[in-house]
């Protein structure tokens, strides 16, 4: 009986260590009780007169590499932001509020959520940040230390923009 004991103690640590990457110890990150759909959300930043872009630190904890600024919901800044300008801005819409970007029932990959981009918005010194994990193809939006989305997504818009946006980075030009 010991035996069944301790093996259900390793998952519950490795478990509850793992819900705890995700935040730094300033904040904690929750899930918002209500989670819209991520289109939907993407249809009221079109208001947003900011968006910036930065890289974001998608390594695993033990990989950690030099932040550039504080962290993000938990991630480390590697970029200063980039601030977008109108037509980027637009094209970013575009894909972010078409439903067809967004697969609606997917079967979880089994990977880690590692965002290698941030984009936030600001309208009316509001912000709202949509932090992007290309390995496993998802994305998550935050407001006030919540999500308050988050979806996988099927385009490769996103990643062709997001290679326009770090042109010289060669990590993010590696990405398929």
């Amino acid at each position: 009986m010991n035996n069944i004991f301790t093996k259900l103690k390793i998952p519950t640590i490795i478990i509850g260590a793992a819900s705890l990457f995700g935040c730094s110890s300033a904040e904690h990150v929750q899930r918002n009780d209500k989670v819209e759909p991520a289109h939907t959300i993407a249809l009221g930043l079109k208001e947003s007169t900011i968006c910036e872009v930065y890289m974001v630190d998608d390594s695993y904890p033990n990989g950690r590499q030099v932040e550039n600024g504080e962290p993000l919901h938990g991630y480390g800044m590697l970029s200063k932001p980039i601030t977008l300008p109108k037509n980027n801005r637009e094209d970013l819409m575009r894909v972010l509020t078409d439903t067809k970007t967004y697969i609606s029932h997917a079967v979880p990959p089994d990977c880690l959520f590692r965002p290698g981009v941030a984009f936030r918005f600001n309208n009316s010194g509001k912000n709202i940040e949509l932090l992007v994990c290309f390995s496993c193809n998802e994305l998550r939006y935050y407001m006030d230390c919540h999500i308050i989305g988050e979806s996988y997504f099927k385009s490769k818009e996103l990643l062709k923009l997001t290679k326009r946006f770090f042109p010289e980075n060669e990590k993010i030009q590696s990405l398929k």
